[in-house]
């Protein structure tokens, strides 16, 4: 208890974490008919997953541990308050929420939904949602995934989560409902397009191009026999800077990669999301710096993703 005091004391609750807390008091408190659960209810919820964080030995009180401290409250009050409340994520219930909707109107509407849209009808359908995308945020921003990062992380997951949902266009994103028999049925039929093959649509070989233009020397003559039996091979002339340039292309994409596991050469953690990568390095590497500079780069070998904070 004396180490949990020193180095876990006071840990900090996430937005997600103190939306299922609220809606649960709300909940708590709408079926409360003998006045019987007052406003310090809600501060013994926050009591209980802070106390639940430090004895998991975690500075962070994420929405798991939140919804641990309402479902022991519940229990242990059900005999006087003749109900039990389930907590929910408020990510989960909105990425619920958008899969049932676009699955639901994927045959109503053949042109699909822009995310911003999305949205706001998954607003329209849960309070809590609601209440968590446009909590401390300008009306023009509500949801606008570039300005609102709760709504940026409902889209990131919402993506990764479901295969069936398909970008059908870029600007603005729009997204549709498309089932796996119908993108299984759609990929064959690319696939046996041998232009596609050509192109590099059905396959990522792409078209060779032909030189028409005779070499003038026996230099020449064997360079390009050379470049052909690599291009047979399948070796590339640059394969020593590949993983270089996957991490270049990749630092584009995204805002945050984890130089640690890179390194490591384990899954790769990458986000657009602050929160999420200093959680990332306070939960797998803690002690270590997410922002290092030029000598922490140098120090522990990892490899440069040409951000501000490396120089």
């Amino acid at each position: 208890m004396i180490y949990i005091k020193q180095y876990y004391a006071s840990p900090k609750l996430t937005e997600e974490a103190l939306s299922v807390i609220n809606e649960a008091y709300l909940e708590f408190k709408a079926h409360d008919g003998y006045n019987m659960v007052p406003l310090r209810v809600h501060n013994l919820l926050v009591n209980l997953a802070k106390a639940r964080a430090m004895l998991l030995f975690k500075k962070i009180v994420d929405s798991d541990i939140a919804k641990s401290a309402v479902e022991y409250y519940s229990k242990i009050s059900q005999n006087y308050l003749g109900r039990t409340v389930e907590p929910r994520d408020p990510i989960e219930e909105a990425i619920l929420e958008c899969k049932k909707f676009l699955s639901e109107s994927s045959h109503q509407n053949s042109f699909g939904y822009t995310e911003a849209q999305l949205l706001e009808r998954v607003c329209q359908i849960s309070r809590q949602v609601d209440r968590y995308i446009k909590s401390g945020v300008s009306k023009k921003d509500y949801f606008d995934k570039a300005n609102n990062k709760r709504a940026r992380y409902i889209l990131e997951r919402l993506r990764v989560r479901y295969s069936e949902i398909s970008v059908v266009s870029k600007r603005p994103v729009t997204l549709k409902w498309i089932p796996k028999l119908q993108l299984k049925t759609e990929s064959h039929s690319d696939l046996s397009d041998s232009s596609d093959l050509w192109y590099g649509e059905g396959t990522i070989e792409k078209k060779p191009t032909m030189n028409l233009k005779s070499p003038n020397s026996q230099s020449e003559i064997e360079y390009s026999d050379y470049k052909q039996t690599q291009n047979v091979l399948g070796i590339s002339q640059e394969a020593g800077s590949e993983r270089s340039e996957r991490s270049r292309l990749s630092a584009i994409e995204y805002d945050y990669i984890c130089y640690i596991c890179v390194k490591n050469q384990k899954r790769r953690f990458e986000t657009n999301s602050k929160d999420v990568y200093q959680m990332h390095y306070i939960q797998k590497h803690p002690g270590m710096t997410a922002y290092p500079g030029k000598a922490d780069l140098e120090l522990h070998g990892w490899e440069p993703q040409n951000r501000e904070w490396e120089l």
